[in-house]
């Protein structure tokens, strides 16, 4: 019989605890890139949790889904958490969290549907292909930025540069599951491929005028870093888990780019804080 600590903790191993500051890393600075006016604070909160809801909706699906081939170690197979326990948990998060951004708008409520969809098809059966599972995880994180910037008001359509940013990035680090095996030589190049396309893209941002230069910064910490990770998978000096690790890690440095690009290094700085707390947790979970 599980006490209320570790039945507690079984859950928070679920829903991916260390993962969620990742994931409203991208609303957040989705809402900061689109509000040069000013933060409305009434509206952020219900986009934070919509994306964090959703978030750890997926993570269960993913943890049912995953239920028969996971590891003894993980909570459904333990016994620790009952396959119907994750689905209803999963289910009502996500509902949840639609419901959330609904509070926002109707645009964020648009958003939120399509990136439970997206969660869902993912989990439903698309992870299985490394072209469709890969598109559609960056398609989430896309859509998960995009939560954030159809709460605020974009000044120019280039705005829209910034999903399909954290998409190649995304999509690049999905690739990288596969490593190695089979498809180790496309995975490899479209993992590249991906990280280069984000990294330019950035450079664009910045040297065209339309990012202050405090956005180099940040942009310069997630190069390095989510560089490094790469080449070290790429090379086979770190393993596909590690690396992928590190990469999600260094989302929100990608997200700072954007925050400090739009709105200053101040701006940039809350949205890079969330890999703290990410960090640290990680360790337990």
């Amino acid at each position: 019989m599980l006490t209320l600590r570790e039945k507690t903790a079984s859950y928070l191993e679920l829903v991916r605890l260390p993962h969620l500051f990742i994931a409203i890393a991208d609303p957040l600075a989705g809402f900061i890139a689109a509000s040069p006016s000013g933060i409305d604070i009434f509206k952020l909160p219900y986009l934070l949790a919509s994306s964090a809801l959703i978030y750890a909706g997926a993570s269960a699906l993913n943890d049912f889904a995953d239920r028969g081939h996971d590891p003894a170690g993980k909570p459904i197979p333990s016994g620790r958490v009952s396959p119907g326990g994750a689905l209803s948990l999963g289910a009502v998060l996500i509902i949840a969290g639609v419901l959330s951004a609904s509070a926002a708008g109707a645009w964020p409520l648009i958003m939120a549907l399509g990136l439970s969809a997206a969660a869902i098809a993912y989990n439903a059966g698309l992870k299985g292909s490394l072209v469709y599972g890969a598109v559609t995880m960056g398609f989430s994180r896309a859509l998960n930025l995009s939560l954030g910037l159809s709460a605020g008001s974009p000044g120019t359509g280039v705005m829209l540069l910034l999903p399909l940013i954290i998409f190649a990035f995304v999509f690049a680090i999905t690739l990288l599951k596969r490593l190695p095996g089979p498809e180790t030589l496309s995975s490899g190049i479209g993992a590249l491929s991906g990280w280069i396309a984000a990294c330019a893209a950035i450079q664009v941002l910045i040297f065209s005028g339309f990012f202050m230069a405090e956005g180099l910064l940040f942009a310069a910490i997630f190069y390095v870093t989510s560089g490094a990770a790469v080449v070290m998978a790429l090379s086979g000096k770190l393993k596909a888990e590690g690396a992928m690790k590190a990469l999600v890690l260094s989302i929100p440095l990608l997200d700072a780019a954007f925050s400090a690009g739009a709105g200053g290094i101040t701006a940039g700085l809350p949205v890079a804080a969330l890999a703290l707390p990410a960090i640290v947790l990680s360790r337990k979970f």
